[in-house]
């Protein structure tokens, strides 16, 4: 089963390491240099793996669907 990710990550951070880790999990970053979003339809154990890499780079806030 397929959910709906989307993660916000306040401030500035290294967009392209975050990129870099979270590639293969088949979702999207966008910065927008006061937050960056990762968004997509991924299943819900990928999901939570994207939430804890996101977590590595600040304060998160997450929201599964």
């Amino acid at each position: 089963m397929n959910v709906y990710l989307y993660v916000e990550i306040a401030g500035r951070i290294d967009s392209k390491a975050l990129w870099h880790d979270v590639e293969c999990y088949g979702v999207n970053v966008t910065d927008l240099h006061v937050k960056t979003l990762i968004y997509g339809e991924i299943s819900l154990r990928v999901a939570l793996m994207v939430v804890d890499q996101a977590a590595k780079y600040g304060k998160v806030q997450a929201h599964i669907t």
